[in-house]
């Protein structure tokens, strides 16, 4: 029984050096899309562990040196099916993970919306992972549509659903501007059955 809770607490702790590597994994790429001028990396990379904590502790790591390398190397006996074992920042990228930094500090205290509907539009650029939904909701007891940028898992589950008529549930930060909404860090958290699409027809 020792052994066995001794194995379990390893393989714990394995997964959250794994997350650890995944979550720095993730603020590499996302320091390079907005370094090549994409807007919204750090956003998408907050489901893989990226943080506003994660990127001031990058900071301050990585301001005095040259260049910062982390690395991890997995026992024999509790190896981790990954493509990331190292992560790399540098000086230059000080800049970057402080505005990330900072707006993600201030998106964490906009709480989640959560929006359940009928997937009304689907849009996904030729040879993109990617891909754009419209929502049909109810927000405020008004019916209402929300455009979502969702990743490519996600956006295969909106394409099922919306196949079958079936409503589906997402949760993200949802913005409104000049009478368009968008819900933004978009994910799916539940499909449900057809039960209640009466209520998202146009009347």
């Amino acid at each position: 029984a020792r052994l066995g809770q001794k194995y379990a607490l390893m393989n714990s702790i394995a997964f959250r050096y794994y997350r650890l590597m995944e979550a720095l994994d993730a603020a590499r790429a996302a320091v390079d899309q907005t370094a090549e001028g994409e807007r919204g990396a750090f956003e998408r990379a907050i489901k893989k562990g990226v943080s506003s904590n994660l990127c001031k502790a990058l900071v301050k790591m990585a301001k005095p040196f040259p260049s910062l390398r982390i690395e991890t190397t997995w026992a024999k006996t509790l190896p981790m099916k990954t493509d990331f074992s190292e992560a790399r920042f540098f000086k230059g990228d000080v800049g970057i993970l402080k505005e990330a930094a900072a707006e993600l500090k201030q998106q964490k205290e906009m709480p989640d919306k959560i929006l359940t509907g009928i997937v009304e539009r689907l849009h996904r650029p030729e040879n993109k992972k990617k891909g754009t939904i419209t929502l049909k909701t109810t927000l405020e007891g008004e019916s209402r549509r929300v455009s979502a940028v969702l990743e490519e898992g996600d956006y295969s589950k909106a394409v099922q659903a919306h196949d079958k008529e079936a409503q589906i549930t997402l949760s993200g930060i949802l913005e409104q501007t000049d009478g368009k909404r968008k819900l933004l860090s978009a994910r799916v958290v539940g499909k449900q059955r057809d039960e209640q699409r009466e209520l998202f027809k146009e009347k």
